[in-house]
């Protein structure tokens, strides 16, 4: 089960505290290269051992920090804040955030994939997951994402022949009405449903049918949300399926971040 368009290569930095920092550089021939540093919120670095990683992993991958083009970055809150903006303007202090993004971040515990499994996900009778997909239904797909580009269908594609995704069509002319995809790092993305087909609960089963998936393929489902966006935000706290990520400071705050990394 791939992506055949990306490729993902993870490296783990252990502080001499014991700390670990988790790096997954992602490439793609199709998008915007990717990082994402995952550590415990609230996790202590040696600053002088961190730094000395980061600046291998610049060497490792100069395409990625020293090309002009923009990187997106998977970073927790105060991993921002407190080393990585402090190494960021060390070592390339002219780089540009062209965008930052704040989500929470949603999981499912054991209990919860449990009561998932169990779930009989129906749609109502006028609509019927799809296997399948078309052309016509890649573009849609592509264009409806904000981040769109052209070159974005061919990455979409490879995801949807290699990855676990939910397609819903309507029964009256077989139209693509929703659907759901899971990015090649491991986390549901592009949950979409057509506005003239929303408050009919296709959402909601989408969600559900790509998990149980994710789960048959033994990927645990997680996403992240916009705190930008109330109404998804209220349905995934209510919600029996998932578990959002706290810490003692509160929920734990994810940025997405798009940058040019410059000296």
């Amino acid at each position: 089960m791939y992506a055949s368009d990306t490729e993902i290569t993870a490296f783990l930095h252990e502080n001499p505290s014991g700390e670990q920092l988790w790096i997954i550089v992602r490439v793609n021939r199709f998008m915007l290269n990717y990082l994402i540093f995952g550590s415990q919120s609230g996790a202590k670095f040696e600053q002088k051992s961190l730094f000395s990683a980061l600046n291998m992993l610049a060497g490792r991958f100069p395409e990625l920090f020293y090309s002009n083009e923009p990187v997106i970055i998977q970073i927790l809150h105060d991993f921002y804040e407190n080393y990585y903006k402090a190494w960021l303007l060390l070592n390339f202090p002219r780089s540009i955030v062209e965008l930052k993004q704040e989500d929470h971040l949603f999981y499912m515990d054991k209990i919860q994939q449990e009561i998932l499994e169990d779930v009989d996900n129906k749609l109502s009778s006028d609509y019927y997951f799809d296997e399948k997909f078309s052309e016509e239904d890649l573009e849609k797909i592509t264009f409806t994402w904000q981040f769109a580009e052209f070159s974005h269908v061919h990455h979409f594609r490879s995801s949807l022949s290699g990855l676990p995704f939910s397609l819903v069509r309507s029964k009256k002319n077989a139209e693509l009405v929703g659907w759901a995809l899971l990015d090649p790092s491991g986390y549901i993305r592009h949950h979409y449903v057509l506005p003239d087909h929303r408050q009919k609960g296709i959402g909601s089963a989408i969600e559900k049918d790509i998990c149980k998936k994710c789960l048959k393929k033994n990927i645990a489902p997680y996403k992240t949300v916009e705190i930008d966006n109330p109404e998804a935000m209220e349905f995934s706290i209510k919600s029996k399926f998932w578990t959002r990520w706290f810490n003692n400071d509160g929920p734990v705050l994810v940025h997405f971040v798009k940058q040019v990394f410059r000296e």
